[in-house]
């Protein structure tokens, strides 16, 4: 049986998943490296992102970038570094603690509406 994805939309297009390295952020970056999406994974730990790197790369392809979604200027980093790489992301999911209000304002992002 071959494996065909149910989204071949997705094939290239780039996934950012916070809190990606384990639990529900895990799977998340799992089904969007099943459809062929570029996975970014985003998290405070590297030793628990090696480990989940192993599982997405079977996948397909994913990367680990470091990140604390409480800290406005690590979230900017992150974004910095996605843009760099990719030009853009094409979608996100948190699979981590929602970011600071703080944090969401210097996005632009009203936290009550957008979210």
């Amino acid at each position: 049986m071959v494996d065909t994805p149910e989204y071949p939309d997705m094939k290239g297009k780039v996934a950012l998943v916070t809190g990606g390295s384990s639990g529900i952020g895990l799977a998340t970056a799992s089904a969007f490296a099943r459809q062929g999406a570029v996975v970014v994974i985003a998290s405070r730990g590297e030793a628990a992102a090696k480990t989940a790197l192993k599982v997405l790369t079977k996948a397909g392809d994913a990367q680990w970038l470091p990140v604390d979604v409480a800290d406005g200027k690590s979230v900017a980093r992150l974004i910095d570094r996605i843009m760099s790489a990719y030009g853009h992301a094409t979608a996100a999911a948190v699979g981590a603690r929602p970011p600071s209000p703080r944090c969401l304002k210097a996005f632009g992002v009203r936290p009550s509406t957008d979210i």
